[in-house]
């Protein structure tokens, strides 16, 4: 007979990845009719809520008042707040299968119509309709809370997380919506989990670093910027055609229309699977590349992230890697 496993720890888990966390009442005792998960967890099957209202509402629905509450272990609200509801199985993922051979990464089975009592379910607030923008706090949370779970359960990020529509195709459709994986409609989930894995590929020892920093920064008396109400992603080249920027190579980059006539921006500059250690420069493009960096990374860590003001000529400005690499750019702030 299987073992029931039972999340006790699973709000302490989440402050110690630097998570904030409201833990609602009774959680601990809280699951589906089977109880605790089977065994394992096997996988990490990811959600949005296909609401629009307050956290607290969001919260007493999905653990208390839903007909087949609850609805998932953990919401992660629009701020990044992981609100903790229940240490057991829940009812979430509904029919479907896992991707493949119905096995996780290391080759234990995860049954047809199974997920809820086998997997971790995470609910994030968001509407699903494309009118509802994912917040950068809460996207980051995501990557964050994701790999912490990753790490607790010792599951692949790259094969053990997958999308309700990857579970249960053609029936679901989440997550979905504008963000750093979609401009609209479905999530790229090979971008998402490889971005879990570099939150994951962070961790030093069994410290976990922190989310990624509110976009909201202090420019000083001396520069006047405006900041902008979501970072604006002005390029990702695990998206382009050239693909990963080549060791050696001087890449430009062209700003987007609504932010073409600034005079400099504040942008945060990220590498993510770099083949070597070496370092990334951005600078206006006027004149021979500086004698500075911006990041530093090495192999095998997936990505470190630098914010840095830069000047801008004629809407556009340069990056140079020292080793080849993939490149994130997200203007915060612009002049």
């Amino acid at each position: 007979m299987s073992q029931s496993v039972w999340l006790l720890n699973l709000a302490d888990w989440c402050r110690d990845a630097g998570l904030k966390v409201e833990e609602w009442p009774s959680w601990t005792t809280r699951s589906r009719s089977s109880g605790g998960f089977t065994g394992s967890v096997k996988g990490v099957i990811i959600h949005h809520t296909a609401s629009n209202t307050k956290p607290q509402n969001d919260a007493a629905y999905m653990f208390d008042n839903a007909q087949y509450a609850p609805v998932g272990s953990v919401l992660l609200d629009r701020s990044g707040t992981v609100w903790v509801g229940a240490a057991g199985a829940t009812n979430c993922a509904g029919k479907g299968a896992w991707p493949g051979n119905g096995k996780n990464s290391k080759g234990e089975s995860v049954p047809v119509d199974s997920g809820n009592s086998h997997c971790f379910n995470i609910e994030a607030a968001n509407a699903g309709q494309g009118g509802d923008p994912w917040p950068a706090a809460q996207q980051s949370a995501y990557l964050v809370l994701v790999a912490m779970l990753c790490d607790k359960f010792d599951l692949d990020p790259l094969q053990d997380v997958i999308s309700h529509f990857e579970w249960s195709p053609g029936r679901k459709y989440d997550p979905a919506g504008p963000s750093a994986y979609a401009k609209d409609g479905l999530w790229n989930m090979d971008l998402f989990r490889a971005d879990v894995k570099a939150r994951l590929d962070q961790m030093q020892g069994t410290a976990i670093l922190p989310p990624l920093p509110e976009p909201i920064i202090d420019l000083g008396a001396e520069i006047d910027m405006k900041i902008l109400k979501q970072p604006a992603r002005i390029y990702d080249s695990r998206t382009e055609k050239d693909g990963k920027v080549k060791a050696g190579e001087t890449r430009t980059i062209k700003l987007p229309n609504d932010l073409k006539n600034a005079s400099g921006v504040h942008v945060t500059i990220t590498s993510t699977e770099p083949d070597a250690a070496g370092f990334m420069t951005i600078w206006s493009g006027q004149g021979s590349v500086p004698l500075s960096s911006n990041v530093n990374y090495q192999p095998g860590i997936g990505a470190n992230a630098n914010t840095t003001i830069t000047a801008v000529s004629n809407g556009q400005f340069k990056v140079f890697a020292s080793s080849t690499t993939h490149v994130v750019l997200d203007v915060v702030a612009a002049d």
